[in-house]
């Protein structure tokens, strides 16, 4: 044998590697299109914080749930849209996610299965605050309420106020 053919061999594609290759490689493609696309209609309208949870994080996930609900005026002042991501299923925006749609999100932003992940995003998709534990009131107010686009929303209210207030 040749050394040329010895080289045109050890070159020759091997089909099912390469599909197979291919094949996870649309799936991961797709998986990401599917969690853009379920927070793509928030870019520049809300912010977003994603809980990610099992059921092996029953005490953060009640904590956490507990924040949300004592400080929903607050969150919803800062234009805050949450989502709670468990193994089963969950829900986001008021909008209930399949099994598949959780594992998307997770896959989207590289949170293990089993871990307890808390993940703010600002108005313009970047993420802002991740934490391993659950997130205080505080800490998300104190940082959207730092963020420019903040300040900036709480100018135009106090204008707008202020503007109303001037014609009665």
């Amino acid at each position: 044998m040749s050394r040329d053919d010895l080289i045109s061999k050890r070159e020759a594609p091997k089909p099912r590697v390469a599909t197979a290759l291919t094949g996870s490689l649309l799936a991961a493609v797709g998986s990401l299109a599917m969690a853009d696309g379920l927070l793509q209609p928030h870019q520049w309208q809300s912010r977003i914080l994603l809980i990610f949870g099992s059921e092996n994080h029953g005490d953060a996930l009640a904590t956490t749930r507990g924040m949300l609900d004592e400080h929903e005026a607050g969150l919803a002042d800062r234009d805050l849209v949450v989502g709670v991501l468990v193994a089963d299923g969950g829900h986001f925006g008021g909008r209930e996610l399949s099994r598949e749609e959780c594992l998307q999100l997770r896959y989207r932003y590289g949170v293990a299965t089993e871990a307890f992940t808390a993940i703010l995003i600002g108005k313009d998709g970047g993420e802002k605050l991740r934490l391993q534990r659950p997130p205080t009131a505080l800490e998300l107010f104190e940082l959207i309420d730092s963020m420019p686009m903040r300040q900036s929303e709480v100018r135009h209210r106090q204008r707008a106020h202020d503007a109303d207030a001037g014609e009665r």
